[in-house]
């Protein structure tokens, strides 16, 4: 079904803001969902005729993913946790999710030591990251008080009051962390419970926030 021409005009008014720039499709899984995508890609496509884009790409979390991506003609790069399939390489997590805070330096050097990646995208959200990533990256000593202050900034799977206790997020969790809480219930809202994490469980993976259909779930 084509896409509605409101779609094709917030599409464009985003390309707006990333003028030459690369165009990410955000998590493709498999290749349903590339599929379902197919117009996004044609009106990224116009764009990067008109020159308003340079290149088109997308995420991905498994290989699933990467496998119905890495076959497309039409994206110019693959934005995986990894994979070495040939076109333009992102590499993303680089700390996975904040795992391997405290060993920033080994991390980094593994990626740019494997020959084919072609660069490597890190989130920051304290300038002690900032700090620490630049330093890495530029291969200057990272002080330890910058090391002591990341490592000691709390994470942790916040749950929003929008969820609707559908499950989605229990099943997707390889650890056992989600349950659903009956007590929380909300009759005025149709609600039966709701989601709530065992901390001393979860790895902050943010898998679970993936499968949520209302975007309830989010590492922080």
């Amino acid at each position: 079904m084509p896409a509605k021409p409101k779609l094709k005009r917030m599409i464009a008014s985003t390309v707006h803001h990333f003028e030459d720039h690369i165009y990410q499709l955000h998590l493709v899984n498999n290749v349903k969902e590339m599929e379902e995508r197919r117009d996004v890609v044609n009106f990224l496509l116009e764009f990067k005729q008109q020159k308003l884009i340079r290149a088109i790409g997308a995420s991905v979390h498994r290989v699933e993913g990467a496998k119905a991506v890495a076959v497309e003609k039409d994206i110019d790069i693959l934005f995986p946790v990894l994979n070495s399939h040939g076109l333009g390489i992102m590499a993303m997590k680089p700390l996975g999710g904040g795992h391997l805070r405290k060993s920033p330096r080994e991390s980094f050097d593994f990626l740019r030591g494997l020959g084919f990646v072609d660069t490597i995208c890190v989130s920051m959200k304290t300038p002690a990251e900032v700090d620490m990533n630049v330093r890495t990256i530029e291969g200057w000593p990272v002080p330890q008080e910058t090391l002591t202050r990341i490592e000691t900034t709390p994470r942790k799977l916040k749950i929003y009051d929008r969820c609707q206790d559908c499950g989605s997020c229990v099943e997707e969790c390889a650890q056992g962390a989600l349950s659903l809480d009956i007590s929380k219930a909300d009759p005025a809202k149709g609600k039966r419970g709701m989601a709530i994490v065992d901390n001393q469980l979860c790895i902050l993976c943010g898998y679970c926030a993936e499968a949520c259909p209302e975007l309830a779930l989010c590492v922080i």
